[in-house]
């Protein structure tokens, strides 16, 4: 996205001034063009206000989309799992700590994969917390360290 700004921060730059728009129009082969007329003219200024305001939204909205909260994304219960050094049990009860604990697994199955991804959405305020416990159980199993209780 920087690199875009930059280029249109370029462009703007070289059309601004009416020495470099002359020199333009003659390497594209348009200086015998006649100027818009000024309802055309008014018409093109407004489109171009248009859309430079709605790249601007369309930036501000994706950025938002690409910073999660800081909230943590609890789950419950918390789904109890083996961990090193052996014998340890460790609590997870959120799709933080459930990425902590998928990214020590060794067997990265399908259920890892799929509860990763699943984390990382939840974390991006994507999903729901209660699918990252679910995809986070099914992989914890299929890595062999669900601890069960009672």
């Amino acid at each position: 996205m920087a690199t875009r700004d930059r280029d249109n921060r370029s462009f703007r730059e070289l059309i601004s001034s009416e020495d470099n728009r002359r020199k333009l129009r003659k390497q594209l082969g348009l200086e015998n063009d006649r100027p818009l007329p000024p309802k055309l003219a008014a018409l093109a200024v407004e489109l171009q206000e248009e859309l430079e305001r709605r790249e601007q939204e369309w930036a501000e909205e994706t950025a938002a989309a690409l910073v999660p909260s800081n909230v943590p994304h609890l789950f419950s219960p918390s789904v109890s799992v083996r961990t090193e050094p052996p014998d340890q049990t460790r609590s997870v009860d959120t799709a933080e700590a459930a990425v902590e604990e998928l990214l020590n697994c060794t067997k990265r199955g399908p259920k890892w994969n799929l509860a990763l991804r699943v984390c990382i959405a939840v974390i991006a305020d994507k999903m729901e917390a209660e699918e990252a416990r679910k995809a986070f159980l099914a992989a914890a199993q299929e890595e062999g360290v669900l601890r069960h209780f009672g």
